[in-house]
């Protein structure tokens, strides 16, 4: 019985042993240098430069640091988003997209939200772009997801009002986070402010729209949305 424990262990130690071997070798074998890239997708002149740039082109595969390669990247002009895969032994393959604005942030500078809510660079290739622009938010760092967790309801709810009420989706002018709970709306077509919550956003719009139309309120005041069934008209 003991034989056939000591002998379970020396495999498993042989075992341990040969995998420690593989994974030294793949990580410092001249075998799997990064030698070559593909690129693909719009902006690759530009994606080739930033690979030119890059400091660490030559270095081998398993040991490169993949998140700071396409950190680089996305800081050069012309590179929205990023896919990348080991083409091995000694090949990467890049892919780059264009990124769809779902809102505009207005903060220490432009920004845009896209549909996973990380802030993106604002890009004046869109053209006009009628989309609500966000206020009010703090902190704001590209590529990153804003702290204020409201904001990933309300992009969500944005994307909902864009599909099934195109039309309310196109009168938002604006959404500030200012307050540290409730939420200011404003549209294009009334001088009236209305108070939301992030969570309900969407069902909130709705209940605007379904109690008398968005004409009913276009005189001037402060409505609060955030109670069921009912608008509650504060000033």
């Amino acid at each position: 019985m003991f034989l056939g424990i000591r002998k379970k262990y020396w495999l498993y130690l042989a075992g341990s042993a040969l995998l420690a071997g593989l994974v030294l070798f793949a990580r410092l074998s001249p075998v799997f240098a990064w030698q070559r890239t593909t690129m693909s997708g719009p902006g690759t002149e530009y994606l080739k430069t930033a690979i030119d740039d890059y400091p660490g082109a030559g270095n081998n595969l398993f040991r490169l640091d993949k998140k700071e390669l396409m950190a680089h990247c996305l800081t050069t002009r012309g590179i929205d988003n990023i896919h990348l895969s080991l083409k091995l032994p000694d090949g990467l393959e890049l892919t780059s997209n264009r990124f769809e604005p779902a809102a505009l942030v207005c903060a220490d500078r432009m920004y845009a939200l896209d549909k996973n809510c990380r802030l993106i660079p604002y890009d004046t290739g869109w053209g006009k772009v009628n989309l609500p622009i966000l206020t009010g938010l703090k902190d704001c760092h590209l590529f990153k997801i804003p702290d204020d967790f409201r904001v990933a309801e309300v992009v969500r709810a944005l994307q909902t009002l864009k599909d099934e009420m195109p039309e309310l989706f196109r009168q938002i002018a604006d959404i500030d986070f200012s307050d540290g709970v409730e939420i200011c709306l404003h549209l294009t077509t009334c001088r009236s402010e209305f108070i939301t919550t992030g969570d309900g956003f969407a069902r909130q719009l709705f209940k605007l729209r379904a109690i008398g139309g968005l004409d009913n309120w276009s005189g001037g005041g402060r409505y609060n949305l955030q109670y069921d069934d009912v608008i509650i008209k504060e000033r």
